[in-house]
């Protein structure tokens, strides 16, 4: 039984491997950074994000004494860039979840590779957040 669900996972991992390759790397320059970064956010996130909080979190700037609301990215921006591995609830809870738990615990385990810095990078833009003006 824990070979058959090891193969399982392995399989899973080579099928999620091949779509970060395809949909993700295979886009433009451009929206293969801003699709890393969204997918980072969401998969460092301690708690699933609200889209205003996850456009807030990619339009802050590391060393920003204020929002930066030219940052901000539109919903299908988002959406196309993740090319459907995101999704936003399309109700008033407007929720951003990775499209399936073993997408979230295949990030997880492969995170040094996707995002080698992605808990650094969130704790910035946290700590950046925190030291706007308006607090």
């Amino acid at each position: 039984m824990q070979e058959h669900r090891r193969n399982i996972s392995d399989t899973i991992d080579v099928l999620y491997e091949n779509d970060m390759n395809e949909r993700i790397k295979g886009q433009e320059p451009d929206n293969v950074k801003f699709a890393l970064q969204v997918l980072s956010v969401v998969s460092c996130a301690r708690r699933n994000l609200k889209l205003e909080e996850l456009q807030h979190a990619l339009a802050t700037r590391l060393g920003d004494s204020q929002h930066y609301p030219k940052g901000i990215r539109r919903r299908e921006n988002i959406l196309h860039v993740t090319k459907g591995l995101v999704t936003i609830d399309t109700d008033s809870s407007q929720m951003v979840r990775l499209d399936h738990l073993t997408l979230a615990d295949y990030l997880h385990r492969t995170r040094e590779k996707w995002f080698p810095d992605g808990e650094i990078a969130m704790a910035n833009v946290c700590l950046s957040y925190l030291n706007f003006d308006t607090f």
